[in-house]
Formats: structure tokens, C-alpha cells, sequence
């Protein structure tokens, strides 16, 4: 079996020894499990050639390594990355895309790994992270009919397996959407939906089993352009989509009472989210 892993980092954001801690981890799931042919994919941002020679000393070798001298948005590095791995053969792999500093803590995604290696029908599986992550153990519960609710609530690039088929059925990130983007954030919730409405079989474990920085809540207004143009895009081909659609439309009401999106803002989003909602049945065709 074979495991994809996508991922980039800044080197101006002072993030490197995150990064190297992911990929330590990553690293350790390779040593552990010889019999899964472990790729990953490196993209450094705002990186000169001499940083790149050091930082890329330090990567292991079954990382391809790429840099730019300037930074784009992460949508776009994904699809760089995508771009590059155009020769891998994603039939029956496991993709991730992990951010620079997230980690696979204990043998958690040795386990991810060992689900699907013993279940060829599962496609997708998500599951939640926390600064303080918890050990998959036969005592976690695993769902197999999460709700397009949960989808968009706990499937991050961080948290989410999918079968290589289905990434190439997914295509290309939205690069409107996601850090650095026209529109803030969203885009691996699109990506994570997009997924959803394809795979046949997921499973959602209700736990923290990804290692990142606990979420953010003040960050709701900074990224909700992206997430709901994201669950716009995604809504008419998803059981209950337009319930979530309505839900995220209400909670930008709230975010406008509360300050946290300028009214005129959330107007604009308004409009630009149903012409998605509507436009989308065009693309599916």
C-alpha cells in the first residue's frame, strides 16, 4: 500500500522546526510499517536556494523537496505539489495533506492505515485533532454514516484519509479559496466535501487522533467567506447540504451581530454564495 503526503510551509514564518517535528513523525510511521511505501511532497515557500540546500539536508529522502522565492496561497501550493506527483499512481493509495505543523502522535495513523488496508470498500475517513491528541484504541467508537454536518465541522486537511481514486475524481484545490486567497479559509472544507459527495464508504471517529494547535474560535470571522463558499459549491450534492447551507448562513448572521464580519461584507457573501449554490449544478453536469 502506498501513502501520499502533501504538504508546505513558509520558511519566513519561523514554522520550520514544526515542520520538522511532522516530519520526524511521518518519518517514524515509515520505520514502523516497511511494508507501506510512504511519498510525501515538500513545497517551501519565500526560500532562497542556499536555505533551501539546508533545509532540504535535513528532510528524509522519500520527501520530494520544491521551493519558491516567493509565497503563494495554500490552495495553490497544494495544487503545485498535485502537480508534481502527476506520475505517482494514486490507484488505492491513502492521501493526506497534513499542514506543517500538525503530527501523527503515538501509532494513530499506522492504525488509519491498517482500516484501510483491511477494508478495500473504505474510501474516506476523517477524524478530529487537538493540541492534546488522544490513542486510536479498539475502544473508539467509528462511524460509518457521519452527516455532511460532521464533514464540515471536523474534516481538515489535517484529519482526513481519502483512496488516491478519489483525489483524482476531486481534481484541483479551489484556489479562490484558503489562507492567502481571494476568500479567507474554506478550502479544505470544499476539498473535504467534494470527497464526501464521491466515496461510497467513510468513516468518522469522533476523537482527536491528528496532534495541531486547538482551534481558534475567535478566527470564525476571518475564515468564514471561504468556508461558506466552500459549503455553497458543495451543497445540492450532499444528503442534507442545503440544510448545512442554510446553517453556515445563519451563523454569518450571528457573526454580524457580534461584530466579527462587517454587514456589508456578509451582503456581498450572500450573493456570491448563491450564485455559487446555483452555478455548481452546471459543473456537475
Amino acid at each position: 500500500m502506498k501513502l501520499l503526503c502533501f504538504t508546505t510551509c513558509d520558511n519566513d514564518s519561523k514554522r520550520l522546526e514544526k515542520l520538522y517535528v511532522m516530519v520526524e513523525s511521518l518519518q517514524q510511521v515509515k520505520l514502523r510499517n516497511p511494508d507501506v511505501d510512504v511519498h510525501a511532497y515538500l513545497l517551501i515557500q519565500r526560500c532562497s536556494e542556499e536555505d533551501f540546500q539546508y533545509i532540504s539536508s535535513r528532510i528524509p529522502d522519500f520527501f520530494r523537496v520544491f521551493h519558491l522565492n516567493s509565497r503563494v496561497s495554500l490552495s495553490r501550493a497544494r495544487n503545485i505539489l498535485l502537480g508534481h506527483a502527476g506520475h505517482e499512481d494514486f490507484t488505492g493509495a491513502i492521501v493526506a495533506f497534513p499542514d506543517d505543523d500538525c503530527w501523527y502522535p503515538f501509532e494513530n495513523l499506522d492504525r488509519i492505515i491498517f482500516r484501510f488496508k483491511n477494508d478495500y470498500s473504505l474510501d474516506y475517513l476523517f477524524c478530529r485533532y487537538s493540541f492534546s491528541p488522544v490513542e486510536f484504541t479498539n475502544k473508539l467508537i467509528i462511524n460509518d454514516l457521519p452527516s455532511v454536518f460532521k464533514v464540515a465541522a471536523f474534516a481538515s486537511s489535517n484529519t482526513f484519509f481519502a483512496r488516491g481514486d478519489l483525489i483524482k475524481k476531486s481534481g484541483f484545490f479551489d484556489e479562490d479559496l484558503g489562507v492567502g486567497a481571494k476568500y479567507n479559509g474554506g478550502e479544505d472544507t470544499d476539498y473535504a466535501l467534494r470527497i464526501f459527495s464521491i466515496a461510497e464508504k467513510c468513516e468518522f471517529i469522533n476523537e482527536p487522533l491528528i496532534g495541531h494547535r486547538d482551534p481558534d474560535p475567535t478566527l470564525k470571522g476571518v475564515y468564514y467567506p471561504g468556508a461558506l463558499l466552500a459549503i455553497a459549491s458543495n451543497a445540492r450534492f450532499v444528503k442534507g447540504g442545503w440544510k448545512l447551507f442554510i446553517k453556515k448562513i445563519l451563523v454569518g448572521g450571528h457573526l454580524v451581530i457580534t461584530g466579527k464580519v462587517p454587514i456589508g461584507k456578509y451582503g456581498n457573501l450572500l450573493i456570491i454564495s448563491l450564485k455559487r449554490f446555483f452555478q455548481s449544478g452546471n459543473k456537475k453536469k
